[in-house]
């Protein structure tokens, strides 16, 4: 502590509190306080520094001039130069008295005055006398503002600044250069850095610029040291920028049934700081924070609090904090706030974060997921195969309807202007930002698509069609060869080649381009997002083409399609076609001063034919389907006026006229897109849709192409928790309209479907000539009018197509008569060991003369799986049908068959074209399965025995990762906590059995996959080998009870 510090101390200690006791009244105008001050404060051995001392009434006025009084000066070093002693009494003038303080020897004088006649009403104050030599060292912070604070953003942009210096004794900057400091600090991690070392200027001053930026929120102690001491100081790093998004999954619930059984939606809130790294911004999780969730709809809950409107949650290591949002009998929309409560979490300037909203659409309507599939999906081989056709209806939560949105960005040469919101980044770094923390928001659901399109900072100056059309301008006078936007013929007010050069207002790179189809991927989408910088004109007009085009290019169909358009100006460009991406300056721009006369404004750089454009563009997009939204960014005059014009109309409940928006006044880009993410999100959740299973129908029509097969279908119906009611039944077919119809198909104790039910409708149809399926989408029905489409009913499958007999040749198809020995590859087969195997080609056909064919095969037999040494050759050709004769010696274990098939055209006239099918046969190898309890008797009601079944090849060689199912064949005494065990590493798979309550004795079967009659063979893929299938019992006796058994 410096001496002037300890002086100021000691003086306070010594101040008494003037204490004005008994009956008597202060005298009007008479003396009641007196302060002092000294001035300076910090003095050169043998200067001086003036003390004055005021005296004031008890109405706190200085004394009337008529009761002056005197006042006395004492000083415990040096002297007052009035009398040259320590001790000076002066008598006050208009309530005020100085004296002159000077002293030979360095120190701190304790300076005190009081009333001479009332020694009560006292002051004092102190000065410090010093020579003027270097006795420490002092410093200051300073952030990227020049001003001095221990506070700093951790956003990893705000660099502390540290300006040293070195002082006297009395704590006073001494000029003097050459003296080394040296400066440390600690780090996020509490380690210290440094030390960095500088010499004083001449003033006396060392400035550091070494600390750096941080996106880690911690304290750091700075030190600055020197031969002549120390001094530290302690700074903070805070979060600067706070993002806090709340999801809901599902976003739409069901209120309380009439069974009142609740439906739930998982609010789940992310809370991050942001931090810039490589000018890309990062986020990182606020873990720890106290989140105060509230819902106005329904009840909330967590582990440990049920059923209220409002609780407390802590965010984990991630940052999230999750309740759930339960419905009850009342719908409507629920509306859940996010709250960071406060003190929980200190940011930078005390910045508090907008409330988190999400809301989740409590209705009263149940839904149905409605699919169609069609088995095969394409027929190459014949027309005489029988497709499956199955209609599957679901009643399932509700969920997001996925929408295509494509953001169309500015990217030109002013936005790399401030972005004015407080953050101290470029527009160009904003729109960044913003960008990619829409895409998070948006792709969060994993079904809706975002794509990219921009205008400005193109890749060439000037795209082809441009360069051409001024060329025709260039060579004709006469010639306007550029879009007409304002009326009449337009012309290029400039060479393209010049229009990036300071002569034309630096508006080169201006054509629009599209930057990334429609995706789901994020990381793609950042990519691209990041690599944006600002260069070129503003050509709004060419951005909206550019995103009508990827919308309708790449589009799904029937998906709602949005357009966000953000600019921070006005046009300076214009397409050079109504539906081009290139630009062009009209010749109405003007570089300098122009009237707009329709907006009546003033503006520079400016092309009012991009104004015509943009709203043209706009009304095209939107009649293709799209909604625009439209973004300022900014206050500009033109782009205030003109925005508005380009979005489209604002929905009805939203308190707008349009989509527009502004970013301006502190507002930040981000809030804007994702409140116009929330506003999308909300109107494509809103689903409403009531399903009533009393007499369902179910239509669909088929297309000429096609007959019904008798018999063919299927009907079932299973309840959510899988019980399955078989309802077979043959449907209507209406073949004038060629239509098959299931009607009044009434579920058993059923009169609505559940989350989780499934009704299920296969049947099969065949197609009969190349063309589609179905005309038409199906439909399901009920009696109370309400109606459900079954999307994906129109598939087109096309058969062989033979419009050159002569030439083209036949088709070779190879299958095995005996199912169970075809894997999933349709060209590999296995076989056991003695068994039989026959292939048979009757499915190969010719287009020419009713499938007349000739046949050869070639089967190379037991052929070594490990060398390929071969063993045996059969070769037979010119044979009379298509069915191998029966393959018997299969019993070279571990070998393999590599069978090939060879059609041709059998009528001599033909030239002789042919086709080849291939298949390989593995023989499979033996395994043994053993299966053993520690247990064989225990009792009923919670006995248990542990099983191991024990899995090895011909060699007792353990079988490594197989999946070993457990089961009771003759009847349930008890149950196994699972029904499967894969194999470990010494062939053994274990489960354990607990008795029930029936006694007697269990049987328990162990069994490799497989089955003895439809599969009786099994894949290893630890050895890459087929084997037999193969099971094993063990018998546990179940006794009641408390019954001993003795022997």
């Amino acid at each position: 502590m410096r001496r002037s510090e300890q002086s100021k101390l000691l003086i306070s200690i010594l101040l008494t509190v003037i204490i004005i006791s008994g009956t008597t009244e202060a005298i009007a105008g008479s003396p009641a306080t007196i302060s002092i001050n000294a001035n300076p404060e910090n003095v050169i051995i043998e200067n001086t520094s003036l003390i004055t001392a005021s005296v004031y009434d008890a109405n706190g006025n200085l004394i009337d001039p008529g009761n002056d009084t005197n006042v006395t000066f004492t000083t415990t070093l040096g002297n007052f130069t009035e009398n040259s002693s320590a001790t000076y009494t002066v008598k006050t003038i208009n309530g005020t008295a100085t004296a002159n303080l000077s002293a030979t020897t360095g120190g701190n004088a304790f300076v005190q005055v009081n009333v001479t006649d009332n020694t009560s009403i006292t002051a004092a104050t102190s000065v410090c006398f010093c020579d003027g030599s270097v006795a420490g060292v002092d410093f200051e912070v300073l952030n990227s503002s020049m001003v001095a604070t221990d506070e700093f953003a951790a956003n990893g942009l705000d660099k502390p600044t540290i300006i040293a210096w070195v002082v006297d004794a009395c704590g006073s900057r001494v000029a003097q250069s050459g003296i080394r400091l040296n400066l440390t600090w600690t780090n996020a991690t509490g380690a210290t850095v440094g030390p960095v070392s500088d010499t004083t200027n001449e003033s006396g001053y060392v400035r550091f610029d070494d600390m750096g930026v941080s996106d880690a929120i911690y304290n750091s102690t700075i030190t600055i040291n020197s031969t002549y001491g120390s001094v530290s100081k302690i700074i903070h790093f805070y979060p600067s920028e706070i993002k806090l998004t709340l999801t809901a999954n599902p976003p739409i619930i069901a209120t309380q049934d009439i069974n009142t059984t609740a439906h739930n939606s998982t609010i789940t809130l992310s809370l991050s700081y942001t931090a810039y790294e490589n000018e890309s911004k990062q986020y990182h999780a606020l873990p720890d924070v106290l989140i105060n969730f509230t819902t106005d709809l329904g009840t909330l809950s967590n582990a440990t609090v049920s059923n209220v409107t409002s609780l407390i949650n802590t965010t984990d290591s991630l940052g999230k904090a999750s309740v759930v949002l339960t419905s009850g009998a009342v719908d409507g929309n629920a509306t859940v706030t996010a709250r960071i409560v406060n003190g929980s979490l200190r940011t930078y300037h005390n910045l508090i974060p907008n409330d988190a909203i999400s809301i989740v659409i409590l209705t009263e309507n149940q839904f149905l997921r409605t699919t169609t599939t069609i088995t095969p999906t394409s027929v190459p081989y014949t027309p005489y195969e029988w497709i499956t056709v199955t209609h599957e209806m679901e009643a399932v939560g509700p969920v997001e309807r996925p929408v295509d949105i494509v953001l169309v960005t500015d990217l030109s040469g002013s936005m790399s202007g401030s972005a004015g919101d407080g953050t101290g980044r470029s527009r160009i770094q904003a729109a960044r930002d913003a960008l990619n923390d829409f895409v998070d928001i948006a792709l969060a659901n994993g079904t809706s698509r975002v794509g990219l399109a921009a205008y400005s900072d193109a890749p060439d100056l000037y795209g082809p069609t441009t360069w051409s059309k001024w060329l025709i301008q260039s060579s004709n006078d006469s010639a306007y060869p550029f879009h007409p936007y304002t009326g009449f013929d337009d012309r290029s007010y400039a060479n393209p080649k010049y229009y990036h050069t300071s002569s034309c207002g630096n508006n080169g790179y201006s054509d629009a381009h599209i930057d990334a189809n429609l995706t789901t991927d994020s990381s793609l989408l950042h990519t691209e997002i990041n690599s944006y910088s600002a260069k070129g004109g503003t050509n709004i007009a060419g951005g909206i083409i550019a995103g009508q085009k990827l919308l309708e290019w790449d589009g799904e169909p029937g998906r709602p399609k949005y357009m966000i358009i953000m600019t921070d100006g006005h046009p300076t460009m214009a397409p050079i076609e109504p539906d081009s991406m290139e630009a062009y300056q009209p010749s109405d721009y003007s570089r300098y001063s122009y009237y707009d006369s329709e907006y009546g404004i003033w503006i520079s750089d400016y092309a009012p034919t991009g104004k015509v454009a943009a709203r043209e563009a706009a009304r095209m997009a939107e009649s293709r389907g799209i909604t625009i939204y439209a973004i300022l960014f900014g206050t500009d005059p033109i782009g205030r006026k003109l925005m508005p014009e380009v979005a489209s109309v604002a929905p009805p409940d939203s308190g707008r006229e349009r989509n527009y928006f502004e970013a301006s006044g502190g507002v930040k880009l981000e809030d804007i897109y994702r409140e116009i993410y929330q506003e999308i999100n909300s109107i494509n959740s809103q689903i409403n849709v009531r399903i009533n299973i009393s007499g369902v129908n179910v239509s669909g029509t088929f297309s000429p192409n096609a007959v019904y097969r008798s018999n063919s279908t299927r009907i079932y119906y299973t309840t959510a928790n899988g019980t399955v009611y078989n309802l077979t039944r043959e449907p209507e077919i209406v073949w004038g309209a060629y239509k098959i119809e299931f009607n009044n198909l009434s579920m058993p104790g059923r009169t609505t479907f559940e989350v989780g039910d499934r009704l299920n409708i296969s049947y099969q149809l065949r197609l009969i000539r190349t063309g589609n399926l179905f005309e038409a989408d199906s439909n399901v029905s009920n009696a109370d009018g309400s109606l459900s489409s079954i999307p994906g009913g129109t598939v087109t499958l096309t058969t062989y197509s033979d419009s050159d007999r002569v030439n083209t040749p036949p088709d070779a198809v190879l299958d095995v008569v005996e199912s169970k020995w075809q894997t999933s590859d349709p060209t590999v087969f296995v076989v056991n060991p003695g068994e039989t195997i026959t292939f048979d080609a009757s499915r190969s056909w010719d287009s020419y003369n009713g499938y007349d064919l000739n046949y050869t095969w070639i089967i190379e037999k037991a052929k070594n799986a490990t060398t390929g040494a071969v063993s045996e050759w059969l070769n037979m050709t010119n044979v009379s049908n298509a069915t191998v004769p029966t393959i018997y010696n299969t019993t070279e274990v571990g070998k393999f068959f590599n069978v090939t098939l060879v059609v041709w055209d059998k009528d001599d006239e033909l030239p002789q074209l042919s086709d080849t099918a291939h298949a390989t046969v593995y023989i499979t190898n033996p395994s043994n399965l053993n299966l053993t309890s520690d247990q064989s008797e225990i009792l009923a009601n919670g006995g248990i025995s542990n099983l191991s079944a024990t899995l090895t090849n011909a060699t007792g060689s353990p079988i490594q990762g197989v999946t070993i199912s457990f089961t009771q064949p003759y009847g349930t005494f008890g149950s196994f906590n699972s029904s499967t065990d894969d194999t470990d590493a010494s062939g053994k798979a274990g489960v354990k059995f607990t008795a029930g309550h029936i006694t007697g004795v269990a049987t328990v079967m162990a069994e490799t996959p497989g089955s003895p009659t439809a599969q009786p063979w099994f894949y290893a893929a630890s050895d890459g080998r087929y084997y037999i299938y193969s099971n094993a019992t063990a018998t546990i006796r179940i006794l009641p009870s408390g019954q001993i058994t003795l022997s």
